[in-house]
């Protein structure tokens, strides 16, 4: 699981590992309705298409060496919600606007795949243990929502919705689809 910010030079990469859960994808298409004069029922035209996934991933730190770096990428995920204050404002989070998409990685389901971040949320469980030293839980559950922008154009019959394309699978003989 990898959330990087910005561009290849940017270096505000973060991975997790951690157990994903609860993975849902959305495709909401959103239609106008018409009502004309002499017609009792409307009519409907396309009007707009977004896309959005949810998940919610648990990350634990298996030993105090670990406790302040989880806790810093943490830290670090959450202010890519915030915004970018300068001299004109403030502006979404990035170096500039080419800088300001997140790029997200999931397994090989999304590669690299430009998102905006909208939600996120972190939950302390009462199961947890807490580093008395350090006055933090030793793990955490985050809950993540982001509208997905794609490599691609978003449109009907397209030949590639999602990154995975089954090689690594067909190489070694497992994937087969007739």
């Amino acid at each position: 699981l990898i959330f990087r910010l910005g561009g290849a030079a940017n270096k505000s990469t973060l991975q997790f590992r951690g157990t994903v859960s609860g993975l849902t994808e959305n495709f909401s298409p959103t239609y106008n309705e018409i009502k004309y004069s002499g017609r009792a029922e409307p009519v409907y035209v396309y009007d707009s298409f977004k896309r959005d996934i949810s998940f919610s991933f648990k990350v634990y730190a298996t030993s105090r060496v670990e406790m302040q770096p989880l806790w810093t990428k943490l830290e670090r995920l959450s202010t890519y919600t915030m915004p970018r204050y300068g001299a004109n404002g403030y502006s979404a989070p990035g170096n500039d606007a080419s800088d300001s998409n997140l790029r997200l990685t999931i397994g090989s389901l999304y590669k690299d795949t430009p998102s905006i971040l909208t939600s996120l949320s972190y939950t302390y469980s009462d199961e947890t243990p807490w580093d008395i030293d350090f006055g933090t839980p030793m793990g955490i559950d985050v809950q993540v929502g982001c509208t997905i922008l794609g490599n691609d154009l978003h449109q009907y019959d397209s030949e590639k919705v999602f990154v995975f394309d089954g090689s690594a699978a067909a190489a070694a003989g497992t994937f087969r689809v007739k």
